[in-house]
């Protein structure tokens, strides 16, 4: 039975510093890519990559950290994983080629997907059963409050430092997790019969399954989804093996690596699917109003930092009073999550209506509104998710929750970047349009110039080129 701590507070500051260092990290790479694709001198098709890589290991580290923390306890799994975040991040800054920063990148998603389900693990239990919506909403604020304070300390770094900068600034909280974490995780014995009786058949499935479909999900928009056999190869590979791998597990293994069958429970399985919604919430903040304030008002990401900054500031207010609630019970946690969805779709009706002629001050009122509604919904929804989780199945549990929440911040990424793309399109074929440069028909014209475009680069049309060239060469001979 894993033991209490002897330091809660210490071990509480570890698991926020860690889980902070993460969601903080990811913010500055996904502000700052083009900034480290020039500096390491990679193209933008293999810097997609660096996405993918990190997107592709998340979710396996959450599955594989989870299991391992059952047998060695978190004490042994937190703190390394720390440290290789920490390793990963330097190696990034010193990678010779795209290789070396897709090998770096993968081990920072492993090491993120391991650090986030134990901070929540050690979270519930720093702090007593009664005060356990307190221990929820610290680690929450890192899903959504980490990532817009971000913004600001990444852009002021990376512009006055370097490109550099972006990857020194996970040292402060990860060295600090380390301290608090050496000081304050109880030293727990090893626990050898999981490891030993270890599910190789679903470790295997399941890591496969993870991969397959992140992949398939990260690089589905450069390759224009359904259209590319790659694409489809990744996605139905991937169903396939997570379906082997819920066959598999169904049959009552003795040390599965993720307990399936808690999905019966029905708070549970409606927690982890929510995560999905829950994740194209945080990307209106998040992704199209920098979007908008850059493709519109051609604002730089020091621009952008203070309008993000208006979803933190309120909840720097709802996170304290849903905890307090939930710890007192004021309010009902349903009842909390039905206003905190009502200001997340409030704010998304009002930013609806931008034009050309806002500016960052007509989009303060919608980033206020959902940096109140956020935690009004995450906090509640993970109060209720643990509801029914044992003491003993509290591994399981966090293992669910997280690859649902990587796999949704997958799935969320590339919806934004497939509306980004079209939207980019429909409104440079609208301004072709309005020009004369095709009035009617085209689409078929556009069309036409794309399909000679790609004949000309394939290797037929490379052939064909070359004949062409060399009959006009003879004909020039035969002339002079």
């Amino acid at each position: 039975m894993m033991g209490r701590y002897r330091t809660p507070a210490l071990a509480s500051l570890c698991a926020f510093c860690a889980a902070w260092m993460v969601m903080m990290a990811n913010r500055y790479f996904t502000q700052s890519a083009a900034d480290l694709e020039g500096g390491l001198g990679i193209g933008a098709d293999d810097g997609s990559w660096l996405t993918t890589a990190y997107s592709a290991a998340e979710p396996i580290g959450v599955a594989i950290g989870c299991w391992l923390a059952m047998g060695l306890s978190i004490r042994r799994v937190l703190l390394p994983a720390v440290f290789l975040f920490l390793a990963a991040s330097t190696a990034l800054g010193f990678s010779p080629g795209p290789g070396g920063a897709i090998v770096a990148r993968s081990a920072m998603g492993f090491a993120a997907g391991v650090i986030m389900p134990l901070s929540i693990l050690t979270q519930l239990r720093a702090f007593d059963l009664t005060w356990r919506p307190v221990g929820i909403a610290l680690y929450a604020t890192a899903t959504t409050l980490a990532s817009q304070i971000a913004a600001p300390v990444g852009s002021f770094a990376v512009l006055h430092f370097g490109w550099q900068a972006m990857l020194w600034l996970s040292f402060p909280p990860g060295l600090a997790a380390l301290i608090a974490g050496f000081a304050g995780l109880w030293r727990e014995p090893v626990r050898w019969r999981p490891i030993i009786h270890a599910d190789l058949a679903g470790v295997a499935s399941l890591s496969s399954g993870l991969w397959l479909l992140a992949c398939g999900l990260s690089q589905g928009n450069r390759l224009r989804w359904f259209n590319s056999p790659t694409v489809l190869a990744l996605l139905a590979g991937g169903a396939a093996c997570m379906l082997i791998f819920v066959c598999h597990e169904w049959r009552h293994v003795r040390h599965p690596i993720v307990a399936i069958r808690l999905t019966r429970r029905w708070n549970l399985t409606l927690g982890a699917l929510a995560t999905l919604p829950f994740q194209f919430a945080t990307m209106l903040s998040g992704a199209f109003i920098p979007n908008f304030l850059v493709s519109v008002q051609g604002f730089r990401a020091e621009q952008i930092a203070p309008v993000l900054l208006g979803t933190a500031w309120t909840q720097f207010i709802s996170y304290p009073v849903v905890a307090l609630a939930l710890r007192f019970h004021w309010v009902d946690a349903r009842a909390l999550m039905v206003v905190g969805l009502s200001s997340v779709g409030l704010a998304a009706l009002l930013n609806v209506a931008a034009t050309s002629d806002w500016m960052a001050i007509e989009l303060m009122l919608g980033q206020l509104l959902q940096g109140l509604g956020l935690p009004l919904i995450i906090v509640p929804l993970l109060v209720l998710f643990v509801g029914e989780v044992k003491p003993a199945e509290g591994a399981y549990a966090a293992s669910i929750f997280n690859i649902a929440r990587s796999l949704a911040a997958t799935a969320s990424s590339a919806w934004v970047a497939t509306t980004m793309r079209l939207d980019g399109q429909a409104s440079y074929a609208e301004l072709l349009a309005n020009t004369g440069f095709y009035p009617d028909g085209g689409r078929g014209v556009l069309s036409s110039l794309s399909s000679t475009i790609g004949y000309a680069a394939s290797d037929t049309g490379r052939n064909h080129l070359r004949a062409v060239q060399g009959s006009v060469a003879k004909i020039g001979g035969s002339q002079r």
